[in-house]
């Protein structure tokens, strides 16, 4: 763990998450979102986030932990011609022309369609701010802090003449995470992209198998990347009939409700042999969900359409309960 963190304590609720603007953090790779990365949590005494790579490299695409966010590329829908102020550099069916990640910056393509699982040069990672205690767009304090620190952290992340993005990690209560995103589009592109989240929890260092179960309020249909033996989907979630193996992984690309207008971005992951549980609410509806796992974690990602026209701006919130 770096020596470069935030802590959030409220009651037995812990959170410590890295400070993204330090010369050799915990996280260096393009695909997810820099802010708010969470290194561990723990509530009553138990741990629902860790580390969970066995081998560590701060580079890798997926060497995060928690809930961790990726916002698919931005680029331009049109070519503009040149302005003087960078954003023509943006255009849609060139492939080595920059892009946009909300959360990293801009970063130059490569000539190669995206691959999330590359590592992109960062051409210019705006500005970041970080206020400990306090909501920096609003100025409202939150929840009165514990006698070891407080409660709420805001990461405010400003790329001149293309976005403005603010995410507000917080204690609300006992047991609970709240994330709060603001994102103005400041450019003259129309924003048309998705942002989901990678939920890595680990229930007390529990692995994925036969104990894992997922719930969801509605039937949920898919189709499995190939004919897995150890899990299936079941009237209200997914089932683990066995342990994974070291090496194992599965993989749904397209989880969703089986009716349309369910309520469908709440789910729960829940350990029968430890009981432990995590509660997880948005209050957008997902588009879709990917479910990945492998030995050490087990993921639900659900998917949030983003349409920002120049000037707009969004605003979503995650919520999460941890039961024990």
């Amino acid at each position: 763990m770096p020596e470069e963190t935030f802590i959030l304590e409220l009651g037995t609720t812990r959170v410590v998450l890295a400070d993204p603007r330090v010369a050799a953090p915990y996280y260096r790779g393009t695909r997810f979102d820099r802010t708010g990365v969470i290194l561990s949590l723990e509530a009553g005494g138990h741990r629902y986030v860790q580390p969970w790579q066995r081998h560590y490299d701060p580079y890798s695409h997926d060497a995060v932990s928690g809930p961790a966010e990726e916002f698919l590329p931005v680029r331009s829908s049109t070519s503009e011609s040149a302005s003087g102020d960078g954003r023509s550099r943006l255009q849609s069916l060139d492939a080595s022309a920059p892009f946009l990640k909300i959360g990293v910056g801009l970063l130059q393509g490569d000539g190669e369609p995206y691959d999330r699982f590359k590592l992109y040069e960062v051409l210019d990672p705006g500005q970041m701010t970080i206020i400990l205690g306090k909501n920096a767009e609003t100025g409202a304090t939150g929840p009165e802090p514990s006698e070891t620190g407080p409660s709420v952290l805001t990461f405010r992340q400003v790329l001149d003449g293309y976005y403005d993005y603010e995410k507000l990690v917080e204690i609300p209560a006992e047991g609970r995470l709240r994330i709060s995103h603001r994102l103005t589009n400041r450019s003259t592109l129309l924003f048309d992209t998705y942002v989901y989240c990678h939920n890595f929890f680990i229930l007390d260092g529990a692995p994925t198998g036969r104990a894992t179960r997922f719930t969801f309020p509605f039937r949920p249909i898919g189709d499995w990347r190939a004919p897995y033996d150890s899990v299936r989907l079941s009237d209200r979630g997914i089932v683990f009939d066995r342990d994974l193996a070291p090496s194992e992984t599965v993989f749904m690309g397209n989880l969703h409700p089986e009716l349309p207008g369910t309520d469908g971005y709440r789910f729960a992951l829940r350990n029968l042999d430890n009981n432990l549980r995590v509660e997880a609410a948005c209050d957008r509806e997902m588009e879709y969900a990917v479910f990945w796992s492998n030995a050490d974690v087990s993921c639900l990602e659900p998917y949030i359409p983003l349409h920002l026209a120049p000037g707009q701006t969004a605003r979503w919130t995650l919520n999460y309960r941890f039961l024990f």
